[in-house]
């Protein structure tokens, strides 16, 4: 063993490379973690096996040593591609078959320097160089420097990813971002030193590898950006994964029209409408991948092109007559310069059809409401009316003269009622039949409903009984009104079944007014009432008004 004090780095960089590996390890349920995880393991690896290399002066160790660190430095490149998809939202891209493919390489290098026959073509030659320290001369074979381009190649993939990865994101995301890319400086800065060192042959640094000490500053940083910033709670989702889930159709035109990009949903409507679009669409003119749309789609795309507006688009498919919401917003840099513009179409299919049944189900309800409205005011008026004369019945005669009277007795005006009683008109039914006498009741009914100004009420009070309800009239008009009535009942003649002639219809009248006669619904009733027993005990056909005699009879 040679101990010296360019070996406490590499001690140091072992311990710190694997202490983070541990931490993230525990935290491997965070985006990235799992990768630094492998990333600082390779490290340890590394800087472990570059310490057993300068600390040992036995031959076989020293070249043994030299193939190992190759363990962990296949290790360092594929991991930082798998971060740096994890933290950029891309996890999903890390498949199996990916993995598979980066395992490749690794296990390409490890065969190579474990054969005898090849080992030359990585490492050309091994020679120890006796002193103080010994040291282990490297000379490097062609497959070195293939390998060193391949892990080149995947760390400025893992640097172009955060960096594009960057420039959309939040300014909080950019600064974290930020702190990956600036962690991976220091490593790529060693790695260059050595291999320049290796290249020239200078041996400033005593052929010293410095990348591991330089992967193990970036082990911290990353933890800290990792575990410290929160990063792992404000993983961004790329826009661009965004778009792919959109369920709108998203184009973006460039100035001369041609079609820069285009979402799967986009793509899908666009060969729906044209199945015989070509592969790739990128570059297209627009117009040319239109050229099959109808003819006033074209020209609602045209029309809204002209200025940032919305506008409905209807596309017949395969699968029906589809409705877009079609939205145009300029893209311009931020100089102002408009580079393009964005097309969006919404899908409003579904709910223009939901909208259009929801009206045509209003539409329905509010004629159904209607219906039961007129059929609620059939019913209404059919409970106040008698079925057989169609005049008001009892129940609303009794609510009617409770409202009358109280207007009455408050504007101090006239209130009249009539009472009528057919005459003789059970010995009608008994000669001629119900039928006629039936005929009798609805044929009085309507002469005295002609007879009745607006405002008056004719109802059946029961039986032959009929009661007119005359607001504002006083007594003698009512007398005036109720003789003309029975004057014209002579007139009146009703068809008998059967080969006779149809009866003479009479009448006796009794009316009461307010307030000679009463003062309240019933005594008013009861007052009219008894001026028709009177005229009945007179003789009939007659008019008796309450608290007069009987007028004569018909002529």
């Amino acid at each position: 063993m040679q101990l010296d004090w360019y070996l406490a780095p590499f001690a140091l960089a072992t311990l710190l490379a694997w202490g983070v590996a541990v931490v993230a390890w525990r935290r491997r349920q965070t985006p990235g973690a799992l990768a630094l995880a492998v990333v600082m393991l390779g490290v340890g690896l590394w800087s472990a096996m570059d310490f057993g290399q300068w600390a040992v002066t036995e031959p076989a160790l020293l070249r043994g040593f030299d193939r190992a660190l190759y363990l962990g430095v296949v290790l360092a490149p594929p991991g930082l591609v798998a971060l740096a998809q994890d933290l950029t939202g891309h996890g999903e891209r890390l498949t199996g078959r990916l993995l598979a493919l980066f395992a490749i390489e690794p296990l390409a290098v490890q065969l190579v320097l474990w054969t005898p026959e090849l080992g030359h073509l990585f490492l050309a030659r091994l020679q120890v160089q006796p002193g103080s320290p010994v040291e282990l001369a490297v000379t490097y074979g062609p497959l070195f420097w293939v390998h060193s381009l391949y892990s080149y190649a995947l760390i400025l993939w893992a640097l172009v990813t955060v960096a594009r990865a960057r420039r959309h994101a939040s300014p909080l995301l950019r600064r974290q971002l930020g702190t990956v890319l600036a962690a991976a400086l220091p490593p790529v800065l060693a790695n260059g030193l050595t291999l320049f060192e290796a290249r020239t042959q200078l041996a400033l640094l005593r052929n010293l590898d410095l990348t591991p000490l330089g992967f193990a500053l970036t082990g911290p940083i990353l933890a800290w950006a990792l575990f410290g910033q929160g990063m792992f709670d404000l993983v961004p989702v790329a826009r661009d994964r965004v778009l792919e889930l959109v369920r709108d159709a998203v184009l973006v035109v460039d100035r001369q029209g041609r079609l820069t990009d285009a979402n799967p949903a986009a793509d899908e409507l666009l060969r729906l409408v044209d199945p015989g679009l070509p592969p790739r669409l990128a570059g297209q003119r627009l117009e040319t991948l239109l050229a099959t749309w109808p003819p006033g789609a074209r020209r609602s795309l045209a029309t809204l092109r002209q200025a940032p507006a919305a506008d409905e688009l209807r596309l017949p498919t395969p699968s029906g007559l589809r409705r877009f919401e079609l939205r145009r917003s300029p893209l311009s840099d931020r100089r102002g310069r408009v580079l393009g513009e964005l097309l969006v179409l919404h899908d409003e299919t579904e709910r223009l059809a939901a909208q259009e049944a929801l009206a045509q189900a209003n539409a329905d309800l509010q004629r159904q409401l209607a219906t039961v409205a007129e059929l609620q005011a059939r019913l209404a008026e059919q409970a106040i009316r008698d079925p057989l004369t169609n005049a008001y019945n009892r129940r609303f005669l009794d609510r009617a003269l409770e409202e009358h009277l109280a207007e009455a007795q408050e504007r101090g005006t006239g209130l009249s009622l009539v009472f009528v009683d057919l005459d003789h008109f059970k010995a009608l039914n008994d000669t001629c039949g119900h039928a006629t006498g039936d005929q009798v009741l609805v044929a009085v009914t309507r002469l005295l409903d002609r007879g009745a100004r607006s405002g008056d009420l004719v109802c059946r009070y029961g039986g032959e009984e009929l009661v007119v309800l005359l607001p504002g009239t006083p007594k003698a008009t009512a007398l005036a009104r109720a003789e003309q009535w029975r004057r014209q009942l002579h007139q009146l003649r009703v068809p008998a079944a059967g080969p006779n002639s149809g009866p003479q219809v009479t009448a006796s009248f009794g009316v009461a007014s307010l307030p000679e006669d009463a003062c309240s619904a019933s005594a008013l009733l009861a007052a009219a009432d008894a001026a028709l027993y009177a005229a009945k005990r007179a003789g009939r056909d007659r008019v008796v008004a309450a608290g007069l005699t009987a007028t004569n009879a018909a002529p």
